[in-house]
């Protein structure tokens, strides 16, 4: 199927408390806060292993079969919210035996958007490039990752087999997206696909992660009232706080 591109089918505080003040105001708010380096990973087993880490889930997509033209798909994966499109549709089919997720047009790339509780610090899949019939091409394909502080990172290789992993991790802000583009130079018109779609999270964060830093003015609260009793009962000794 040379040629032009080609669509498939349609598918006031006290001193204590003033000191607390600034003490919070020079902690760090979050993990999240800090800058974030995505590393790469071609073995799922070393993916997997990276400490202080969980693999949430696996979406294989087994449930899904033929065109998606009113993309984007949308599902929930082991606590994960995930959201596949293209600009002129998906499409499932199968490649090599296995369920797999792609776009409808060629060239188009397959984007992922992601949203769990406690942010994703890992995504990793089996990413290649398949022709119009599902048949898996060897080539370049790039990965664009976006992260939850708005900065992107991308990264390209040459896949040779639709079951090599490729995995990414961030030490920093989480992952909010990838996006999966075709290289040049392929036999046929190449059209971006994916299978076993697998989720990481961070194991030394909590599971929630407080909003516009609303358990620090909590603290900060409790603080200037505790000083204040703390100050109340030093005047019950004799002290000259009110």
């Amino acid at each position: 199927m040379c040629g032009s591109p080609r669509t498939r089918p349609l598918r006031g505080p006290q001193p204590l408390a003033t000191g607390i003040f600034l003490l919070l105001l020079s902690a760090p708010l979050s993990p999240l806060a800090h800058s974030a380096v995505v590393s790469q990973y071609l073995s799922y087993s070393e993916w997997k292993a990276l400490p202080d880490t969980t693999v949430l889930g696996v979406e294989t997509f087994n449930a899904y079969d033929g065109p998606y033209p009113d993309a984007p798909v949308t599902a929930t994966t082991a606590g994960v919210s995930w959201s596949a499109s293209a600009s002129r549709g998906l499409y499932s089919g199968v490649t090599a035996g296995s369920p797999v997720m792609s776009v409808n047009a060629t060239s188009d790339p397959l984007t992922f958007f992601f949203n769990y509780s406690g942010g994703l610090s890992g995504v990793g899949a089996n990413i290649f490039v398949s022709d119009f019939d599902f048949l898996h091409m060897a080539g370049n394909v790039s990965v664009e990752v976006s992260l939850t502080d708005a900065s992107t990172q991308s990264f390209s290789r040459t896949i040779t087999s639709s079951s090599e992993f490729w995995g990414f991790y961030s030490s920093g802000a989480r992952i909010a997206s990838i996006r999966i583009t075709p290289g040049t130079g392929y036999p046929e018109n190449p059209f971006a696909s994916i299978d076993n779609l697998s989720f990481m999270r961070n194991g030394t964060i909590p599971s929630r992660v407080p909003e516009s830093g609303s358990s620090w003015l909590a603290l900060l609260l409790a603080m200037i009232g505790l000083s204040r009793l703390s100050a109340h009962l030093g005047s019950a000794r004799g002290g000259t706080s009110r």
